[in-house]
């Protein structure tokens, strides 16, 4: 196995470094490390330039394109059979490569790969949370379940895939900006078996992406979840699949709902409630309907307390 590294560099120049630093301390190393300048107006490429320029590939786009299309670009570009993602803002545990070559030993039969994960938010880490993962090592069976009412089995810096297998699924979607990630391991996890190893080997920084945590206006669905259910309506999900996935929706456009409640659109979250063909009615609906009734700072202080509303 040899692992292409891609890294999508977008005025991350705080923290490039420190991202490039934890996969030279691997304890087993990757076969090329590929960063694609997306346009970036920091100095991010300055800083990759003077002090990595022997070690790493730099590709660059003359605007910024979005991670999708420097994803797809880096992918293209990758000599590996296996590719690893590491957005510019976090970071590896040196055991992390190690933790995956592991993975692709004992699983040969899985082209996707991924390990546990910690957030910081520049003060303190906090582990993820999963009760539908193996407690130490093995197979997601149901990848859909997994992403409901916990924290995501996959993020992009987590993951390791085949590159044949990114190829066979048309690799990331390029014309939606919200979403599209989790259009990809949705599509690898109806496809592929995917390894899972519950070791905390990579670092998602919350704070290098912290800004106003809500904005005023009123949140749509998210465009990812129409494209999985195209996925449904069209028999691309194993059937074994179905229903865990028409829940994962459900709590999904929750979530929208959740949003707009937290920033006073309670009209529009009322009008997704009433008749949203997503939804389905189980308690997080009814309890959502009670909160229509309820001031917008209480709520958020309510929201505070059970994170794991979605």
């Amino acid at each position: 196995m040899k692992i292409s590294v891609i890294i999508p560099l977008y005025n991350k120049a705080s923290y490039i470094r420190r991202t490039l630093e934890s996969i030279f301390a691997q304890t087993v190393p990757v076969f090329e490390i590929i960063v694609i300048d997306d346009g970036s107006t920091d100095n991010g490429v300055e800083i990759v330039e003077s002090g990595y320029v022997n070690d790493v590939k730099l590709l660059r786009h003359d605007s910024n394109q979005g991670v999708s299309t420097a994803r797809n670009t880096g992918i293209k570009a990758a000599s590996g059979d296996f590719i690893a993602f590491l957005d510019a803002d976090d970071y590896w545990q040196p055991q992390h490569v190690s933790v995956l070559y592991q993975l692709r030993q004992k699983y040969p039969q899985a082209n996707v790969l991924c390990a546990g994960y910690e957030f910081y938010d520049g003060l303190s880490h906090r582990a993820f949370r999963n009760m539908h993962l193996p407690k130490d090592r093995g197979v997601i069976d149901d990848y859909f379940k997994a992403c409901c009412h916990a924290d995501l089995p996959i993020t992009a810096s987590s993951v390791c895939v085949a590159k044949t297998s990114l190829d066979a699924i048309g690799l990331f979607p390029v014309d939606i900006a919200l979403g599209e990630d989790q259009i990809v391991w949705a599509k690898l996890a109806c496809s592929e078996t995917v390894a899972f190893d519950a070791s905390l080997t990579v670092v998602y920084d919350l704070s290098a992406s912290r800004g106003k945590e809500f904005l005023k206006d009123k949140t749509l669905p998210s465009p990812h979840t129409q494209i999985l259910t195209t996925m449904l309506e069209s028999g691309a999900v194993p059937d074994g699949l179905h229903r865990s996935l028409e829940y994962l929706l459900h709590l999904t456009i929750l979530n929208c709902v959740k949003r707009n409640l937290q920033t006073g659109n309670k009209k529009y979250a009322f009008e997704l409630l009433r008749k949203h063909e997503l939804l389905c009615w189980d308690k997080y609906r009814v309890l959502a309907f009670v909160c229509l009734m309820l001031p917008t700072a209480l709520l958020n202080k309510v929201f505070s307390y059970a994170r794991n509303f979605r």
